[in-house]
């Protein structure tokens, strides 16, 4: 059994947001493979069981803001009676440029509060993730709207391709491993175009 855990902000308003392609990631794999996602309020969290090909496969999405996605992450964790190396966690990254993903077996925050917040709550950070490049605005002091704004129009145009590319990591991810998934999404920048 493997966890693919999405980050996002709860509500309509942040929806459509570049803070949210972890839940859209996670949307996308629902709708491709049919598994049904439902509120467990008992952890603060949307979850769906299923199988992509042979693998059987928890999605997750925790309902709290993003900052506080610890303590969810960790009540998921112990519910499942899944450990941290069964973990896939899926986030924005601004440091990486729009549409570009990188998958790696480890690593820390990066800045990213989201996963400070996991890594703190889970008390280690031996997880694998998947970065999704949102890209970073001009101005530092920009960085909170750029993140909770929506996509620009080119974005939205380009978005379903690079959501599909996230999808196909996380299956890869699930039926052959961490190696395979890092060897074949952790290309040069032409594979994108």
């Amino acid at each position: 059994m493997k966890l693919i855990v999405g980050l996002g902000n709860p509500g309509m308003a942040y929806k459509y947001s570049r803070h949210n392609v972890g839940f859209l990631i996670i949307d996308k794999i629902a709708k491709d493979w049919s598994i049904k996602i439902r509120t467990d309020t008992s952890i603060k969290s949307s979850l769906g069981k299923g199988a992509i090909e042979d693998g059987e496969v928890i999605l997750a999405k925790p309902l709290c803001f993003m900052n506080r996605s610890g303590q969810p992450v960790k009540s998921i964790l112990k519910k499942t009676g899944l450990n941290l190396k069964d973990m896939l966690l899926v986030f924005d990254d601004l440091d990486l440029e729009w549409g570009k993903i990188r998958v790696r077996p480890y690593g820390g925050s990066g800045g990213h509060k989201g996963v400070k917040s996991i890594i703190d709550a889970l008390g280690g950070s031996d997880f694998s993730r998947l970065r999704f490049g949102i890209g970073r605005p001009g101005k530092k002091s920009e960085v909170v709207d750029y993140v909770l704004n929506r996509w620009s129009n080119k974005e939205k145009k380009e978005l379903e391709e690079y959501l599909q590319r996230a999808a196909e990591c996380c299956r890869t991810w699930v039926v052959s491993g961490i190696s395979e998934a890092m060897n074949k999404f952790n290309q040069a920048r032409e594979c994108y175009e």
